[in-house]
């Protein structure tokens, strides 16, 4: 460290120190344990609707006609900065981010009923001066298997302000579904360029809710069952897939395991459909998953649901094969009897809707999360000091400076630079949340690296007044 002061000696070398986490950090997030990639909602069949007249505020109503109930039903919406969605009078959801198309996917199953239905929005923007504006899809399937189609098109009334229904008793809400809409207009499409191309990412994987429950009932024809193990085995081939849903409903408590961890354990009877978030506690290579329903009723077992996605696309595996009924002692595995399966749609209960539920992780996932990420972070780290060195022992070869090591360590700011600067996009709800953990950030970083290294002693004159005070 001659030529150099302590107090710069010490700041470069955390400058490079610094440099190298961040890099790691992207790099353990990237390839150790990336996050399940982001997905966009598919509009293409839907218009984009806004009212006749101009208003940065706008009501907007949906009648549905329903002749028998729904086994499953889902909604999509987009819409320009805010929107309130409710179905007949009780509200979905609600979004908002400035700028931004926000858009999200909802479960409607509980929200539909046999008769008249009413889908209603109220979107508003505040921040840009342009109309408000919506877009719609979804579907719905019946229990007798017929699947129909929702969207947004003219079809739909829009008002630019609410006006009062002239009628004996209390006032209606404008969004109850007896509420009289036959004086409101109907929608105009948008006029001008695609208001989505700048959408936000929805908060669940929308194939779990736009795919209805398929597979068959699996349970166990012995009425003395007082526990029912299914039990299936599953090989994902390397690289792995980037995401792993399971679907579960029981009538009764049950306990998830995979790979021999109880990753779930719901001690009450809910009449609803799981989601379960497996990347978590899923490996290359063989997985093994048991769901083991306690107490079981006249149908002793329950729906199972698998969906894995890789590049190729999405594999979806239903009851129809491989699970087998399991000895309810201890992890052997052997097989018991097959799995008696029932069509789902002869489940005896009302529609089930779905609710994403949290993993119990093994105490394990936990440590080895924090050592990979020391490891990938720290590995980092000695690497760009390594570097550091390496191009400092380059260049004193053809030059005698004692401000080289701490020019070179300024350079290193362009890489650190840009990472935190894709670090803070991430968290824009318009980009997709893995934005700074994708695979050329890391490779872009190492470029700046290297090319700062090369031009910070290309360009650095000794004694000069450009000489960095890091």
């Amino acid at each position: 460290m001659a030529g150099l002061t302590p107090n710069r000696t010490a700041v470069a070398a955390c400058l490079v120190l610094l440099t190298g986490l961040a890099w790691g950090a992207v790099l353990w997030r990237t390839y150790v344990m990336p996050l399940a990639p982001a997905q966009r909602l598919d509009f293409r069949e839907s218009e984009v609707l806004t009212a006749r007249e101009f208003s940065p505020r706008i009501f907007f109503r949906k009648t549905l006609h329903l002749p028998v109930r729904v086994r499953s039903a889902w909604a999509a919406v987009a819409a320009g900065e805010n929107f309130v969605f409710l179905v007949n009078g009780q509200e979905v959801g609600k979004m908002g981010y400035p700028v931004a198309a926000v858009q999200e996917v909802y479960d409607l199953t509980p929200f539909l009923k046999p008769g008249k239905n009413v889908l209603a929005l109220e979107v508003a923007r505040a921040t840009y001066p342009e109309p408000a504006w919506v877009r719609f899809t979804g579907g719905y399937v019946t229990w007798e298997g017929a699947a129909h189609t929702l969207k947004s098109d003219r079809t739909w009334r829009a008002a630019p302000r609410l006006e009062n229904l002239l009628r004996s008793g209390p006032p209606l809400a404008w969004h109850a579904p007896a509420y009289d809409d036959r004086r409101w207009p109907q929608a105009a499409p948008y006029a001008g360029k695609d208001p989505t191309r700048l959408p936000t990412a929805p908060s669940i994987w929308p194939a779990l809710l736009t795919l209805p429950p398929q597979g068959p009932w699996l349970w166990d024809a012995d009425p003395a069952a007082t526990v029912v193990r299914l039990g299936r085995t599953i090989d994902s081939p390397f690289p792995g897939p980037r995401r792993v849903w399971l679907r579960l409903s029981a009538l009764c408590p049950y306990r998830l395991t995979v790979n021999g961890e109880t990753v779930a354990l719901r001690a009450q009877t809910s009449r609803s459909l799981d989601l379960y978030d497996l990347k978590p506690v899923w490996r290359r290579g063989e997985n093994r998953v048991v769901v083991e329903v306690v107490r079981p009723p006249v149908w002793r077992g329950g729906l199972v649901e698998l969906f894995l996605e890789d590049g190729r696309g999405v594999t979806f595996l239903d009851g129809r094969e491989g699970w087998a009924l399991l000895h309810a002692e201890g992890e052997g595995e052997a097989l018991l009897r097959p799995a008696v399966l029932a069509p789902y749609p002869s489940y005896p209960g009302a529609p089930l809707p779905q609710q994403v539920r949290a993993l119990v992780l093994p105490w394990w996932h936990a440590w080895w999360a924090a050592l990979s990420l020391i490891l990938a972070a720290g590995g980092a780290a000695f690497l760009a000091l390594g570097h550091w060195r390496l191009w400092e022992a380059v260049w004193r070869r053809s030059r005698s400076d004692p401000d080289l090591r701490s020019r070179l360590a300024f350079w290193h700011l362009p890489a650190l630079l840009f990472l935190a600067g894709v670090y803070l996009l991430s968290f824009d709800l318009r980009f997709h949340p893995d934005l700074a953990y994708q695979g050329w950030v890391g490779l872009t970083a190492l470029s700046l690296l290297m090319a700062g290294q090369f031009l910070g002693g290309l360009f650095h004159r000794p004694g000069g007044r450009a000489d960095a005070e890091v």
